[in-house]
């Protein structure tokens, strides 16, 4: 056929009074915001669940620390209320960015809320909504798990240098007090002896109190020991107690003196580091079973794409087959499976995790970004449906404007390929002239919505152009009376004077 022409329609048509408000309250997605709402609130109870069983098993340290006897005692209890202190406040801290994420989040959904806002203007303003919060993830991520890792690192640090400092005080005063009161040889040997011995038996029970403790499995599920935890501190401790043991079997009170002091500043350390390296496992098991919460939050709430809606689109458009997934193409499906893939992983991360720390970020942010793409995704297919629904108004519209020029309409309108995704044909007759228009919607990645587009050719019996014309004004006039203001159809000029 010949005689060619169309138009293209971006936002125009969708300012159509009644599509203001529900329109633009659908694809906003108050459905969505809940859901996100909910998700913080579940990860926020996931956390607390985690902060609970720490306080739990802190408090049972702090009560088998009170068998270690001596300066050492008195040295791992007070390493042990630091490091709870220390945890307690990071915990708070992380509890206050994850309050500050939610207000970001209720802040930037005000500027979508508003019973006036135009669906056009929100359409528009969706994809820099979600592309600002893509990319304050890293930060967020950076301010509720890692710099509780940092935070204690540095408070251990500290500690550790703290505890050594106290240890070789302790033991250069040790040492001046038992010269000062020995008057002979053999009664310092035997003061040396009696002081390594002492801490000998100290460092055991601390030793047995920490092997208890981080043997322990943790409050979501991973086994704990210290072999994990502190290797390496471990095996030095473990040499010194074997090193100090031959010494006093020996009777060597230098050595077996010189050597319970590095026992004590090692076993401290090896306090020090455990606790700070399963505090921090935990808190980023904690954080990543939380996101990972949302997360599955999320993909429940995208299954959705009825809650909200107009009339129409929940009536007409949507049905067990035609649902999210369908709409979407597959891409919400595909998002789907992947979230399943990252909760898997985020749910089997353990103490022997290559790279943990910074697998725990990577893969935090990883969870946190699919999350924000599947509400990306899902008000994407909301705009699909609007224009969709658009669209058939559209196609309604067309059949009256162009049965009341006198044209008849030839058959039903067809869908291509009896998809309803795809375009929307239908045929006139007038006198022996035959006019196919063609109706159809796609995305428009520049404006971050869907355009609306209308082409039409046309077979004359007689090439007449001012009549053509004619009739690409009524159309117009006519669509145009029916609320769709910017419908202007015209010739592209291509086949000007052909049949």
């Amino acid at each position: 056929m010949s005689g060619s022409g169309g138009i293209e329609l971006i936002a125009g048509i969708l300012a159509l009074g009644w599509y203001l408000v529900k329109g633009a309250a659908y694809l906003a997605g108050g459905a969505i915001y809940l859901a996100a709402k909910g998700a913080i609130a579940l990860g926020k109870g996931i956390y607390s669940a985690h902060k609970a069983a720490e306080e739990r098993r802190l408090a049972k340290a702090r009560e088998e620390l009170a068998a270690v006897k001596g300066g050492l005692g008195d040295l791992a209890r007070a390493r042990h209320e630091a490091l709870a202190s220390a945890e307690a406040e990071l915990s708070i801290a992380y509890e206050k960015a994850v309050e500050a994420r939610e207000r970001r989040l209720d802040e930037s959904r005000k500027a979508l809320d508003g019973e006036k806002r135009k669906l056009e203007e929100i359409a528009l303003e969706l994809p820099a909504f979600y592309e600002r919060r893509a990319s304050e993830v890293k930060a967020e991520v950076e301010a509720e798990m890692e710099s509780f890792s940092t935070g204690l690192a540095a408070a251990c640090s500290r500690l550790e240098a703290e505890g050594k400092a106290s240890v070789e005080a302790a033991r250069a005063s040790a040492e001046k007090k038992l010269d000062e009161i020995s008057a002979s040889i053999a009664e310092r040997k035997a003061s040396r002896l009696s002081y390594a011995q002492d801490t000998l038996e100290s460092a055991r029970t601390l030793l047995n109190v920490l092997e208890g403790n981080y043997a322990l499995s943790s409050a979501l599920g991973c086994a704990c020991s210290l072999t994990k935890l502190a290797p390496t501190e471990l095996a030095m401790v473990q040499q010194r107690l074997s090193d100090l043991e031959e010494a006093l079997k020996a009777s060597d009170g230098d050595r077996a003196a010189r050597y319970a002091g590095e026992l004590e500043s090692r076993i401290i350390t090896l306090q020090v580091r455990a606790e700070q390296r399963l505090a921090s496992f935990q808190h980023q098991k904690a954080v990543l079973s939380a996101r990972a919460a949302e997360l599955r939050k999320m993909v429940e709430a995208t299954h959705d794409i009825a809650s909200d809606s107009p009339e129409f689109v929940r009536d007409k458009l949507i049905t067990e087959k035609e649902n999210a997934a369908f709409w979407s193409e597959g891409e919400l499906a595909r998002l789907w499976k992947r979230a399943q893939e990252l909760c898997d992983t985020a749910e089997a991360f353990s103490l022997d995790s290559p790279m943990m720390d910074m697998q725990a970020a990577e893969l935090a942010v990883s969870l946190d970004r699919l999350r924000l793409q599947l509400e990306h995704e899902h008000a994407k297919t909301r705009g699909r449906l609007l224009s969709r629904m658009i669209l058939l108004k559209m196609v309604f519209d067309v059949i009256d404007s162009m049965e009341e020029d006198d044209w008849e309409q030839v058959g039903d309108a067809e869908y291509q390929n009896d998809d309803p995704r795809l375009p929307v044909t239908l045929r006139f007759e007038r006198d022996g002239d035959q006019m196919t228009i063609v109706l159809y919607d796609e995305y428009d990645a520049r404006s971050g919505q869907y355009k609306q587009g209308v082409r039409r050719r046309r077979h004359d019996a007689e090439v007449d152009e001012a009549v053509r014309a004619a009739d690409d004004q009524k159309l117009s006039a006519a669509m145009q009376a029916r609320g769709h203001k910017d419908f202007k159809m015209s010739c592209d000029g291509g086949t000007v004077g052909q049949n």
